[in-house]
């Protein structure tokens, strides 16, 4: 069984409730590559040097010129560029990588900009504006959350492997070895936490895990009681960090976090000065048509454009050639139709104008709404959200969220005080609607 909440869509199958908030599984293992210049060498580093070199690191920042960092999860790359030609100005580019959830030899990579004409995402023939810049720091993760921040920020604390705990650390094991190769000099750090350990994880996420509950749409909370988060999130959070770290300055260099079995969850690369883009790598295309900012159809009226904390659970179904006609008031208009579909994906187009008095735009695009078998240690598998499907519909300026319903049925979520909705009949589609 899966639902739409405020932090995203929840699976709840078997034993365990899985919620996407920046939870991540699946991948094999993978670490950084060394310089092949010279055979590698390397000693063991003493209890006591592991965990100073763990207590003395340094997150790098980015500074002037350009720089990057990646992140890699389950079927997914995340790389962010940052260029600062001068203090005060910066440019950014974001490319998300992701294989199609249906087509396997197909890779997918959606772009965003910041620049100083405003912040753009790229999607399809359009450049539609955001009301946010691209995050830099994890802590601007946590903008949108409905729920007790601080209590988050243990979560996110937990993720990382980077809970503050003096009992914690006591039952934590750290390791680590002194690798060489030519004139490079690295640490490698090694931490684990065995079924103790992960237990006081679980007792210091008591309270965040209570908050995370009251975040469930009422008819999910039945499902999701206390027993099931707590199980969900234990399988989930990691009990293996490896750590490359400089050792003349301490700058980590890359973080992977892992299972216990060894899967990976999150790799980051960290910041990294590099070669400059090209202006043109941080500007929109000559070919993209820009667009405003588009009006999030669920979120409650008067809300922050891109705040989707107080999703509505409102919704409408239609079938295949139903029009939608979606209408913001004092803001723009837009008629939607599901042109085809197979279970997990559906074919749309749509027409969209800004206002009363412009010209109507029109477009065509794809939502998808899949989860992967991921086998397990211990033989059996459990459903994993595929990060290459979309569920939302951009039926130009105004975006709806969308989810597959029983038989032919499409199911689409708004907010009743944000926009109006109503069903049409397939020949509608080509007329421009009154007013």
């Amino acid at each position: 069984m899966s639902g739409k909440s405020a932090l995203g869509y929840w699976s709840i199958s078997g034993a365990a409730v899985f919620v996407s908030v920046r939870l991540f599984a699946g991948t094999p293992e993978a670490g950084p590559a060394l310089p092949t210049n010279a055979a590698p060498s390397s000693e063991a580093l003493s209890v006591a040097e592991a965990k100073k070199a763990l207590e003395h690191r340094v997150e790098r920042r980015p500074g002037l010129g350009t720089w990057r960092r990646a992140e890699i999860s389950y079927r997914e790359t995340n790389i962010l560029y940052q260029w600062k030609p001068s203090e005060g100005a910066a440019f950014r580019r974001a490319e998300r990588i992701t294989p199609s959830p249906t087509n396997a030899s197909e890779i997918r990579c959606a772009v965003e900009v910041d620049n100083k004409e405003g912040f753009w995402s790229f999607i399809g023939d359009y450049a539609f504006l955001r009301d946010t810049p691209l995050q830099v720091e994890d802590e601007e993760d946590l903008a949108d959350y409905p729920g007790d921040k601080a209590l988050m920020k243990v979560l996110m604390n937990a993720m990382k492997m980077e809970l503050a705990d003096a009992k914690l650390a006591s039952l934590a094991t750290v390791a680590g070895e002194r690798v060489k190769q030519g004139g490079t000099v690295r640490l490698h750090i090694v931490e684990k936490h065995d079924d103790q350990a992960q237990n006081r994880v679980m007792e210091l996420l008591k309270d965040t895990i209570s908050d995370l509950r009251k975040q469930v749409p009422l008819m999910l909370r039945p499902l999701a009681t206390t027993s099931r988060l707590t199980e969900g999130l234990r399988k989930t959070i990691p009990a293996h960090r490896e750590l490359w770290l400089d050792e003349a300055t301490g700058n980590v260099i890359s973080c992977w976090l892992f299972q216990r079995d060894r899967t990976l969850l999150l790799g980051d690369e960290s910041w990294t000065q590099c070669a400059d883009l090209a202006e043109t790598n941080f500007a929109v295309p000559a070919g993209l048509k820009k667009l405003g900012l588009p009006v999030k159809a669920e979120v409650a009226a008067g809300t922050n454009q891109s705040q989707s904390a107080t999703a509505s659970d409102h919704s409408i179904k239609i079938k295949k050639n139903d029009v939608l006609l979606v209408q913001v008031p004092s803001g723009p208009t837009s008629l939607l139709q599901i042109t085809s579909a197979t279970t997990n994906q559906a074919f749309y187009r749509w027409r969209c104008r800004a206002s009363k008095t412009n010209a109507f735009e029109s477009g065509v695009g794809t939502v998808t709404h899949v989860f992967d078998s991921v086998k397990q240690p211990d033989g059996t598998t459990r459903s994993v959200w595929n990060p290459g499907s979309d569920t939302r519909i951009r039926a130009g300026l105004i975006w709806l969220p969308w989810q597959p319903g029983k038989g032919e049925t499409h199911e689409i979520y708004y907010e009743p005080k944000r926009v109006k909705v109503k069903k049409l009949p397939p020949q509608a589609f080509d007329t421009d609607p009154p007013g």
